[in-house]
């Protein structure tokens, strides 16, 4: 067997690996424990780091799912401008049904819910860019004083990154036959 038919098959060899690796995909899992709960009604509330984002997100889909342990607050995920508008509002005047983008009914959101039941939680599709998590009490002060948070992201090649592949073994099989 010629070096250049080692070559190709090396390429298809490795395009076909990647692909699998890449279907199997990566999962991150973990706790957040006593995260403390606001004590305004209907206003959120921002973390004041921002959640990782996905800078390779032309190559790989990263797919949160994050739930709780408590019904009577919300969780929502903004944009930093969101998070610097409700920043800029005093807790007490945005906090009881007013005019505000900040409550549970108009917060501006890439991602958001309530989790009556404790099950479905926030679905978001990880972007590029800096996002907030945001947390509220819903209607009345919250029971407690502390939730947990349960968070699973799931990362995969995306679409380009199949398209990449495909490419590499076309290129392996070219050489292969063709040399």
């Amino acid at each position: 067997m010629e070096s250049a038919q080692k070559i190709g098959y090396g390429l298809i060899t490795l395009s076909v690996i990647l692909m699998i690796i890449g279907s199997v995909g990566y999962t991150v899992e973990g706790d957040v424990e006593e995260v403390p709960t606001p004590n305004v009604p209907d206003f959120v509330f921002f973390a004041d780091e921002p959640l990782p984002s996905n800078p390779a997100g032309l190559l790989f889909s990263a797919d949160a799912h994050i739930t709780w342990d408590r019904d009577d607050v919300f969780l929502v995920i903004s944009d930093k401008e969101t998070k610097d508008d409700c920043d800029g509002i005093p807790a007490g005047l945005g906090g009881f049904g007013g005019g505000t983008s900040c409550n549970s009914a108009n917060i501006n959101s890439v991602a958001g819910g309530s989790d009556d039941n404790n099950v479905d939680g926030i679905e978001w599709n990880v972007e590029s860019g800096e996002y907030y998590v945001g947390i509220g009490a819903k209607d009345n002060l919250p029971q407690g004083v502390e939730i947990n948070v349960h968070y699973k992201v799931e990362v995969q090649f995306s679409f380009v990154s199949y398209l990449v592949c495909t490419l590499i073994a076309a290129t392996g099989l070219a050489y292969a036959k063709f040399s």
